[in-house]
């Protein structure tokens, strides 16, 4: 979770200005080690045994961060990830999303839209939308539902005719 400053995730890298935290979910028992490891400008990794927590601060390109158990960082012995490998482990915690669901229905049809979260989630979401990021166009009782594999929204039509569901915003499973 972005506490203060920037973050930009581009194709090739990730550029952090700011504090970062995050909330372990499975605490660390023993002796713990943070290290961050900069492609380019300055950052500093620590771990927080009160209370569980993985605090980054940077102002540059973060080549990886790690978290180990011991008092010795093994970072500069490990092979890189990929970007797709990296991104598709912290889209487990956060995703920007834009679904768009639109039919023909009569009136009163009950209408179920899904789609699959890729990859899934660590946990059950919260939905964070837009200002304009939430619409429902010729739907009553409109129903959002999000589990850690599937979005779904759904509903009753109110009459004959087109219906949009339409939701533009984030799913964040941080703890």
């Amino acid at each position: 979770m972005l506490v203060d400053g920037t973050i930009t995730v581009s194709p090739n890298e990730i550029f952090l200005n700011g504090t970062m935290i995050q909330r372990l979910e499975h605490a660390v028992e023993d002796d713990t080690v943070a290290t961050v490891k900069m492609k380019s400008g300055i950052g500093q990794a620590s771990y927080d045994d009160e209370i569980k927590t993985l605090l980054l601060e940077a102002n540059g390109v973060i080549d990886r961060c790690k978290l180990e158990v011991g008092k010795t960082s093994t970072i500069a012995n490990d092979p890189k990830m990929d970007y797709g490998q990296m991104l598709s482990v912290c889209q487990r915690y956060y995703q920007k999303v834009h679904y768009s669901f639109h039919g023909f229905a009569n009136a009163n049809i009950f209408v179920d839209n899904n789609a699959l979260l890729a990859p899934r989630m660590r946990a059950n979401p919260s939905a964070i939308h837009n200002e304009s990021g939430l619409s429902f166009e010729n739907i009553r009782d409109e129903v959002l539902s999000i589990s850690n594999a599937v979005f779904t929204m759904f509903g009753f039509t109110k009459s004959s005719g087109a219906y949009s569901l339409i939701f533009t915003g984030a799913l964040d499973a941080d703890l």
